[in-house]
Formats: C-alpha cells, structure tokens, sequence
C-alpha cells in the first residue's frame, strides 16, 4: 500500500502543529472555509466519465459503470456504479460553515490523502471534558469522503487527550455511537444536511465516553494484565512465552509494555494507563512495516501511513479491540 501523502495530496491547520507533525500553518485561531481550501490546496473538481474496454480491436462502453477521476490532474480515482454521485470538496466544507459560524466547532485541520482519492476536515469543538484523574480531552469531530467509491461519507465524534494528542475512540450504542455515513447516491446532498443531527448526540456521546473513562481510571491494572492484553491484541497464545516471540510482534509487546509504565501521562497503574499505552502505540510507533526499523519510524512513508490507519484503517480497530477488552474483562 502506497504512502498515504502523495505529490498531489497537501495539508493545513491553526493552533498547535498536529501529532502526525504534516501541514501548512494558517495563522490565526481559527480557519473559515475559504482559508481551510486554499491553504490545503483543495478547491478542485471531481468529475465521471464512462468506461470503455476494448473488443476485437473497438472500445465500447461497460453498462453501468463510470470513472471517478480528479479534474486538475486527470487522476482516476477509481470505477463506481452507475448510481454513485461525486460529493465534490466545496460541499464538504460547506457542512461546517453553519456550526462554525455559530461558534460551535471551528476548523482545526484539513487535509487529503492518496492524491486526493479521500479529503478529510478535522473540527474542534468548543468544550472539553476533564476526567476524575485532572485528565483534559478536547472534542473533535471528524468528516471525510472518498472519491474513490470505497467508503460513504462519514462523520465522527474523536476525542483527543491534550496531554499527549493521542487519538480516542469508543464505540457506544446505537444510539449515541457518534458516527454518520451517507453513500454517494442521488440523496447525499439531502443526507449530508442532516449530518449535524449528530451534535444532537455529542453530549450524550462524550457523557457516556467520560463515564467510561473514568471507570477505566479507578480499576487497577497490573503488569500480568497488560501482558495478557497485549497478547490478546496480538493473537499470541498463552502458552508461547514473550522470549519465543520474533520480529516486531515481539518488539511492539515489548513497546506496548514500557508505554504502559512511561508513555506520555501514564504511571502504569490503571485500565487507563493500558488503554493510553495502545492510543500511543498507535499514533506514534505502530511499525508501517515487517521490519524492526519500522517501529517508531518517523520516516514520511509511515507517519502517514500512521494517520491513514489511525482514524479510518486497523489503528481506529486496535483501539477498539483494547477498550472492549479493558470495558469487558
């Protein structure tokens, strides 16, 4: 899988330099919509054109297909049914002009990854919530679409715990799970205005998340249990001591443990401490790679790999699977 920043993909933010350290810094407090698209270089097209594949020496048009392609580069993105309707950036950004005019969320970071293929918008919400330990989360939400055909738009509530930046994510019920999608079809203009019926969930959301938290912060977790966490994560059988481990399932456990004890804000005493050291891992030493090199890589390639996979890919699942298990056990 390819680097996820690309020679056509480009980033910007306001505030403080974002974890994955990529962007262009727009000065100010906050970004409107106009300086978000033209400092992330995001105010192009997409468009469809029809498929042709070629037959005893004559190309003819596949029924019911189109190509996705970018109108500037003439990149294609991908090929889509004939009932899938671009959701061009412009309108992506537009979601967030009424709340950010009201003063209710403002533009934090935006960005595209595979030349484009997915744009993203990164908000800040106006509130934060404190945990009983004096922990502070910031709220943010986080819209992305793919013009690619691979995903639906999405909308979706991601805490962010100040101290150290590392991303959250808790999966709550139906009703309060603090995600919105929208497949590209004739009805995504309408779906997409009534996305902002998410807020409606947000206190409800970050309610349940804090609550959660919390209880995370008064259970007690011990090195055996981190251990025993960590091998779930790994599918690493019981019975296979860490000592007959290789390569970097034995390097990340390793990681893992010692983020436990001394990543950024944790003392290795809690559920929290444990759920922390997997946000940490994920957004900064996940391995993009086989090779042990690739652990806490800094290289271009895997801090953006990182990013790819840490809100939308396998990171956003890693962090699920270590707070079902720390919620259940």
């Amino acid at each position: 899988m390819p680097s996820g920043i690309q020679e056509n993909d480009t980033m910007a933010y306001v505030g403080t330099t974002p974890w994955h350290g990529l962007g262009v810094k727009v000065e100010g407090e906050a970004m409107t919509a106009a300086q978000a698209i033209e400092a992330a270089e995001l105010d192009w097209e997409v468009g469809l054109k029809k498929v042709y594949v070629r037959n005893r020496g004559k190309y003819e048009p596949v029924s019911g297909k189109n190509a996705v392609y970018r109108k500037d580069t003439l990149d294609v993105f991908g090929v889509v049914g004939s009932r899938y309707e671009p959701f061009q950036n412009v309108d992506q950004f537009k979601m967030f002009d009424p709340i950010v005019e009201r003063g209710e969320a403002v533009y934090h970071t935006v960005g595209s990854l595979f030349n484009g293929k997915r744009v993203w918008v990164l908000a800040r919400l106006p509130d934060n919530i404190t945990l009983i330990n004096g922990d502070p989360i910031e709220q943010y939400v986080l819209l992305s679409n793919t013009h690619d055909g691979s995903s639906s738009l999405t909308m979706q509530l991601t805490p962010i715990r100040v101290v150290c930046q590392n991303t959250l994510s808790v999966a709550m019920d139906d009703h309060t799970s603090g995600r919105f999608t929208a497949r590209h079809t004739s009805q995504i203009l309408s779906k997409a205005s009534e996305a902002w019926s998410l807020l409606g969930v947000t206190h409800s959301y970050f309610k349940g998340f804090m609550e959660t938290c919390n209880n995370l912060v008064e259970e007690k977790f011990r090195e055996g249990d981190m251990e025993s966490l960590a091998r779930t994560l790994w599918a690493v059988k019981e019975d296979v001591s860490t000592g007959k481990l290789k390569g970097t399932t034995k390097r990340s456990i390793q990681t893992l443990m010692e983020l436990f004890y001394s990543g950024t804000g944790n003392k290795g005493e809690s559920k929290w401490d444990a759920y922390n050291a997997v946000a940490e891992f994920s957004d900064y030493m996940r391995p993009m790679g086989r090779s042990l090199q690739a652990l806490g890589a800094v290289d271009e390639y895997s801090v953006n790999r990182r990013l790819e996979e840490t809100w939308f890919g396998s990171g956003r699942k890693l962090r699920q699977q270590a707070m079902e298990y720390l919620t259940l056990s």
